[in-house]
């Protein structure tokens, strides 16, 4: 009987134990130590570009030194004669530009849009017979110099047929400014190509 009083005494015992006593009321232990790095990853491949485009070509470079200007001869501002007259002054034609520069002179009826390359000629009815009429242009230092002139070699008071008010640009190309293989003749080409307005 007393063995089974101690043995009832031992196992309430350790049943208060267990009960009073949780892990809360420990204090903490010290920090173990931290476990070793997992291995890497593998990198990712790089995303593809798609091929690139091949670079254009470059185009010629226009020049800030070419000049150009607009002038208007009016049917009244031609000399009359065989040869009809007329000079423009052009400050920007110097000499270095006579000697070795470009001089392109266009002109267009005022009532036209197309610009012609000088010397040029056309075919109109003059004194009630078809006659070629020819616009040429000469220059040096500072002037343009116009003429007109006809096949049937007469001599004519300056008129609305021949030759009319007409436009002129003059453009002037410095030597370090000019450009190979341009067409000429083609005034819109020469505008992109030197840029001028």
């Amino acid at each position: 009987m007393f063995m089974l009083k101690k043995t009832f005494s031992m196992l309430t015992i350790t049943a208060l134990l267990l009960v009073g006593c949780t892990p809360e009321d420990g204090d903490m232990g010290p920090i173990g130590p931290a476990g070793q790095n997992g291995i890497n990853g593998q990198d990712g491949s790089d995303g593809q570009n798609g091929n690139d485009g091949q670079d254009g070509s470059d185009g010629q470079d226009g020049s800030a030194n070419v000049q150009s200007s607009n002038q208007t001869v009016l049917i009244t501002d031609w000399t009359r004669g065989v040869v009809l007259r007329d000079t423009l002054a052009v400050p920007a034609l110097s000499q270095a530009v006579v000697d070795s520069g470009m001089v392109l002179i266009y002109s267009r009826s005022t009532a036209n849009t197309t610009w012609d390359l000088m010397p040029f000629s056309f075919v109109a009815f003059l004194a009630g017979q078809p006659a070629t009429l020819t616009f040429q242009a000469g220059y040096n230092v500072g002037e343009v110099y116009l003429s007109a002139s006809n096949s049937l070699n007469a001599n004519i008071t300056p008129s609305a047929v021949f030759p009319g008010d007409r436009d002129f640009k003059i453009v002037v190309v410095p030597a370090a400014s000019k450009i190979d293989d341009v067409n000429l003749n083609n005034f819109e080409v020469v505008k992109a190509v030197y840029g001028f307005e």
